[in-house]
């Protein structure tokens, strides 16, 4: 059959990439981020004027030995990674080069190892739950204490996930002021509490060194008890003594003193509640007449506490008259709404008699 005189037309086939891998790599533990330059080399594409798209990795291994990466840029070929924290140990790395193209555009896959390798941590101190200390700054933790007052959650912990450690708490000369602290032991674990007790009895800086052994390194710590001179408490408010049938009565109790004082109150009847530094209810015609004592302390460690006693007189109504006269010697007088009323009811009934006259 003659031809027709068109030509054909074939699709050339798109070959996979390739690249030359570099070494395996090793970094020590906690050793930050990692940057291999260069690490892959002789990337290409193999199809002209086909662009590289990215290195993607396959498979890893161990995925928990790593904070971020492995990674390995598509430009330079630098591999990055960063290992968890307290991390070692290896992990096989499977990766593959991607093209632009359609089709077979994936390298065949090559596979390295990475190694993070153990390094003995310092033991170290941190902060204990509900501590009351702050810190640390430069190995330096501090407390602020008052004099007479005993401590309260002076709680510091012990850190290291390699080994037991041993821990010496001394007082480099200065008197320890009433406050104790433990001594030397050994082979600590991982989660130890050290704790300081008692009442500091002079004002100033009480100082503890703190040395802590892992068998191989030594850190050494400093503990700062900063001591002044509390403030005794005063109750500052005036108790309201007066109470209403049917009124909510309110008394708002203020208070100075350092630390902050604590409000207790007792003795309260039954239709009033303590609610923070308040006292607050409504009485019934029931709780008429005078309440029994009723005792408001404050305290925050300093003596004497402050202490307010008072009673609260409950009335039916509002007293709206003055004092009574003489001869009777009353007190008070009570409006009453009949009474009020009655003026009012007699000229009433003069008007309508001279009417009918």
């Amino acid at each position: 059959m003659p031809s027709s005189g068109g030509s054909a037309s074939t699709t050339p086939a798109n070959n996979p990439p390739s690249f030359t891998k570099g070494a395996d790599h090793t970094s020590a533990e906690d050793a930050g981020p990692q940057t291999v330059a260069a690490w892959a080399t002789a990337m290409n594409s193999n199809d002209s004027g086909q662009a590289l798209d990215k290195f993607v990795i396959v498979s890893n291994s161990n995925p928990s030995l790593f904070a971020s990466g492995p990674a390995v840029d598509v430009t330079s070929g630098n591999l990055t990674y960063t290992a968890a924290a307290n991390a070692f140990g290896s992990a096989t790395i499977e990766i593959s080069l991607l093209d632009v193209g359609a089709g077979a555009n994936a390298s065949p896959v090559q596979s390295f190892v990475i190694t993070v390798t153990p390094v003995p941590d310092p033991p170290e101190l941190v902060l204990a739950t509900g501590s009351a200390f702050t810190g640390p700054t430069a190995a330096t933790f501090d407390y602020t204490a008052l004099l007479g007052v005993p401590l309260a959650n002076a709680t510091l912990d012990l850190v290291d996930p390699d080994s037991n450690i041993d821990i010496t708490v001394f007082n480099p000369g200065s008197p320890t002021s009433g406050i104790s602290h433990p001594g030397t032991s050994t082979g600590n674990p991982s989660g130890t509490t050290i704790t300081f007790t008692g009442t500091p009895t002079s004002a100033g800086t009480i100082t503890f060194n703190i040395s802590l052994f892992d068998g191989t390194t030594t850190t050494n710590w400093v503990v700062n008890f900063n001591v002044t001179n509390g403030v005794a408490p005063a109750i500052t408010s005036t108790a309201v003594t007066t109470a209403q049938v049917g009124v909510t009565y309110t008394y708002n109790i203020t208070a100075t003193g350092t630390p902050t004082p604590t409000i207790a109150v007792a003795g309260l009847p039954a239709w009033l509640t303590q609610v923070g530094n308040s006292i607050t209810g409504t009485p019934t015609p029931t709780d008429v007449g005078i309440t029994g004592l009723i005792t408001v302390t404050a305290s925050n460690g300093v003596t004497p506490n402050a202490v307010q006693t008072f009673t609260i007189t409950v009335t039916t109504t509002t007293t709206i008259g003055g004092g009574g006269g003489g001869g009777g010697g009353g007190g008070g007088c009570v409006a009453s709404p009949v009474a009020a009323l009655a003026p009012l009811v007699l000229l009433a009934g003069v008007f309508l008699r001279r009417r009918r006259k």
